[in-house]
């Protein structure tokens, strides 16, 4: 038995089956239902998601565009957000984020000129994350690690 996990293991990791290009709407419905996210706009463009899978944790990403009030009307029905305070960042106190080594090259959420950053809390220690807008573009980004 141990022998079939080993080699099941090294399969998987050698064939990426531990990494999943998701750009399906059972994907993105998975994001949102881990994140405890709102769907997304109807008028939402851009959509991408990707995610990777281990033994026992995960990460998903997710960026989509849409309008302000769209954007807006997203937050205000994430319940995960619900107690929720955004940093506000702008020119003056930009958020910077390095690329992280386990995210797509797309996924580039920093705010240079406008926009705000939200923590997703965990439930039971299980599934947080961020949601980062750049109200410059009307881009949203979201990750969700999973444990």
């Amino acid at each position: 038995m141990t022998l079939l996990l080993i080699i099941f293991i090294k399969e998987a990791i050698h064939t990426d089956f531990f990494t999943r290009n998701w750009h399906t709407e059972n994907a993105v419905a998975e994001i949102i239902d881990s994140g405890r996210l709102a769907p997304l706009p109807e008028s939402a463009s851009e959509i991408l998601s990707y995610a990777w899978v281990g033994l026992f944790t995960g990460k998903s990403f997710l960026t989509f565009k849409a309008s302000p009030g769209q954007i807006n009307y997203w937050l205000q029905n994430c319940s995960s957000l619900k107690s929720v305070e955004p940093q506000l960042h702008n020119s003056a106190d930009p958020l910077i984020r390095p690329q992280a080594s386990d995210a797509p090259s797309w996924f580039t959420p920093s705010l240079e000129i406008k926009g705000r950053y939200f923590e997703i809390p965990a439930v039971e220690q299980h599934n947080w994350g961020e949601i980062i807008i750049n109200d410059h573009t009307n881009q949203v980004f979201v990750s969700i690690t999973w444990s």
